[in-house]
């Protein structure tokens, strides 16, 4: 208990010191504003603290996910103890950067800073670098084939398409996703009984039912959105070995 609670503040003290050094550095590139035409729009204010808030929570899942599973902290000096592939790590490979990205432009957009915002991809270019030429080589050397294997599977960047994003993709235009209004709720059983679909403030109705066809899962769904007839269908398909799923939409 003791070893969690200190392992806790030392990753505490960490990521506050490296939130410190980049927030110092941005404020550093303010000075640089007037000569790429002064503050950004008023709206972008708005937006960069939802931004700012959602790099945020994405990094605290991080560090709590490494204090957690790994038994270590997110600083280079201090790693975990042990190979981590839960929480945000089962998506990308590198979620602690992302969130690091997006809390820099959430802070360059709140501030309407264009220096900032503009400095966000040399920052991303920066670490890409450290974490090919330093990171994956380091977790290679310390983990061997479970890093491997996680390597081939995960992402290093950019997550892959699940169904419940290609649904939001599919379903919701993005001009009607509003996060204080609308909540889905998809509540979905194998065996062939319909799903109950929930969006409030969207005019949605589906049926959608889920059945095994041999080894693949099938998901059929069909219904009206805003006046309009909606089917989709895709099969899902798990890997003999149990690693890969992959899915075909039609």
């Amino acid at each position: 208990m003791k070893h969690s609670i200190f392992l806790a503040l030392r990753s505490t003290v960490f990521a506050a010191g490296f939130l410190w050094l980049w927030a110092w550095i941005a404020e550093f590139l303010r000075v640089y504003d007037p000569l790429l035409g002064g503050p950004l729009p008023p709206w972008t204010a708005a937006a960069g603290l939802s931004i700012l808030a959602a790099g945020s929570m994405l990094a605290f899942l991080c560090v709590a996910t490494f204090v957690a599973r790994g038994r270590g902290t997110p600083a280079l000096f201090d790693p975990p103890r042990r190979f981590v592939a839960a929480g945000p790590y089962r998506y990308v490979r590198n979620p602690m950067y992302i969130g690091g990205a997006f809390m820099l432009l959430g802070l360059g957009m709140a501030q309407r800073s264009p220096a900032i915002v503009l400095f966000v991809p040399a920052w991303w270019l920066l670490f890409h670098l450290l974490v090919v030429f330093y990171e994956e080589r380091t977790l290679h050397t310390k983990f061997g084939d479970d890093y491997d294997r996680y390597r081939r599977a995960t992402p290093r960047w950019i997550p892959r398409v699940t169904h419940a994003a290609l649904a939001a993709l599919v379903l919701i235009p993005a001009p009607l996703l509003d996060a204080a209004k609308s909540t889905a709720k998809w509540d979905c059983r194998i065996g062939g009984s319909p799903c109950a679909v929930a969006i409030p403030s969207i005019d949605l109705r589906l049926d959608t039912r889920a059945n095994w066809d041999g080894a693949e899962l099938v998901i059929q769904s069909e219904g009206e959105y805003n006046g309009g007839k909606l089917r989709i269908s895709d099969r899902w398909t798990l890997s003999p070995d149990r690693r890969t799923l992959t899915f075909e939409l039609q």
